[in-house]
């Protein structure tokens, strides 16, 4: 470690290693949102940076002629770009783009490198996430602040160390490839959770196997002869949760809540936060295997379905839906339609609310559900379950890859353990993987 240096942000900009690091437009010529459009140039705000990666789906987007009068903020492939005001730290390298460049907000601050032979801009973006540099962040937004803010000047004073190029190369390659592979295994979920709503649409939307059989007329349209029409509620039993405060620390069950479902059609229990609860509303809230809970509060409707023996309990922001028995129901059918745009467009219309819509156990249930025939649901529930498996294999990978990468991450780049150390574990996981 003779050879690494610690230097500062100023020093790196002073040296021409990297471009003075800027964040977005402040005030008046802000973008508001009003100025929100269907399709234009990515704005970018601390919101839309999790795990790494840039939410360019679900982003706000201003038009390029509005972008074109802003004073700053422009940031391009490669720049890594940090969160620097309220939610501090979350970090991510900007991909090739689609367009020419991406709009941040005043909470962003991106990182250019310039001199590639002096820093790896991946290099960079693993720095950031280091706990020392994280701590040194958090030190500096919290002088007098009420709320957590690292300006441009202040960001001009943190430390980073730098090892010899060679070796800061080194070090994005393993825990690089890491992330791939991570990154690999959540596309590939994406396309297993794909090809299962695909099913069944092509099942039980459009009637695709089903077109040569004979068809009765209902109020939902045609549907094949010998399946039947029921409202929900009279299949299912319906229970809200429990009411507690959840906790980080593991002071009893896992605790299901309505932000560990909205964003995900798969619960990753490693996520899930904890609570404190009597064994008798143990008992009463416990989750088995092929519960189904949907969110009643700020996102009705959204469902997650339990598929794993787990010691867990749900919030009150959820509602269990149990099955009941001889109701021809079975959990993956049920679980889809739910997903099913029917079903969500009906949540949508029926949900009350202004600034934060809900809705109760009744208005999640009183819908009307087509019931296919036993052998039609079994099918289907044997082959979205395979589907459904491999994504929870491929989470769990993703957990391991992500502890080892984690522990990884700040020994190599405090020099604490040696590269050929860290290839060699990391070789190892990856040919079991």
């Amino acid at each position: 470690m003779s050879n690494w240096v610690t230097t500062t942000v100023r020093e790196l900009v002073e040296n021409q290693i990297i471009e003075r690091p800027m964040d977005g437009n402040h005030g008046s010529i802000h973008p508001k949102s009003s100025d929100y459009v269907e399709d234009g140039i990515p704005f970018i705000m601390a919101s839309d940076i999790s795990n790494g990666k840039i939410d360019f789906t679900n982003c706000a987007k201003i038009t390029k002629e509005q972008a074109l009068k802003l004073r700053k903020g422009f940031s391009k492939s490669g720049d890594v770009l940090l969160t620097h005001k309220g939610t501090l730290g979350l970090t991510a390298i900007v991909p090739n783009l689609k367009t020419d460049f991406i709009i941040l907000t005043p909470q962003v601050t991106y990182y250019r490198v310039i001199d590639r032979t002096k820093l790896n801009n991946r290099y960079l973006y693993y720095y950031f996430q280091t706990p020392y540099f994280q701590q040194s962040l958090k030190n500096w937004a919290g002088s007098g602040s009420t709320r957590a803010y690292i300006g441009i000047t202040d960001q001009l004073n943190l430390s980073i160390t730098l090892p010899p190029i060679n070796v800061q190369e080194k070090i994005s390659e393993i825990l690089g490839s890491l992330d791939d592979k991570i990154e690999l295994n959540r596309r590939m979920n994406e396309t297993l959770e794909q090809m299962a709503m695909a099913l069944y649409k092509h099942w039980f939307v459009d009637f695709g196997p089903f077109q040569d059989g004979e068809f009765e007329e209902s109020e939902l349209g045609p549907f094949p002869k010998g399946w039947t029409i029921k409202k929900l509620s009279t299949l299912v039993e319906t229970q809200y949760g429990y009411t507690e405060s959840a906790s980080t620390e593991k002071v009893g069950p896992h605790f299901l809540r309505g932000t560990d479902i909205n964003k995900t059609t798969h619960i990753d229990w490693t996520t899930v936060p904890y609570c404190k609860i009597s064994q008798e509303d143990y008992e009463k809230y416990k989750l088995l295997p092929g519960d189904i809970v949907v969110i009643r509060m700020a996102d009705p409707g959204k469902p997650a379905i339990v598929e794993q023996d787990v010691d867990a309990v749900f919030a009150s922001y959820l509602v269990r839906l149990k099955i009941k028995k001889g109701s021809g129901l079975l959990p993956y059918y049920l679980f889809y339609f739910l997903l099913s745009d029917r079903y969500q467009n009906y949540i949508g219309g029926a949900s009350n609310g202004t600034t934060r819509k809900s809705a109760n156990a009744k208005v999640l249930t009183d819908i009307d559900i087509i019931i296919p025939d036993v052998d039609t649901i079994r099918l289907f529930e044997e082959k979205v379950g395979q589907l459904r498996r491999q994504i929870t294999l491929n989470i769990q990978e993703i957990n391991t890859l992500s502890e080892l990468r984690d522990y990884l991450l700040p020994r190599l780049l405090s020099g604490e353990i040696e590269v050929r150390e860290a290839e060699e574990q990391v070789e190892e996981v990856l040919a079991n993987a």
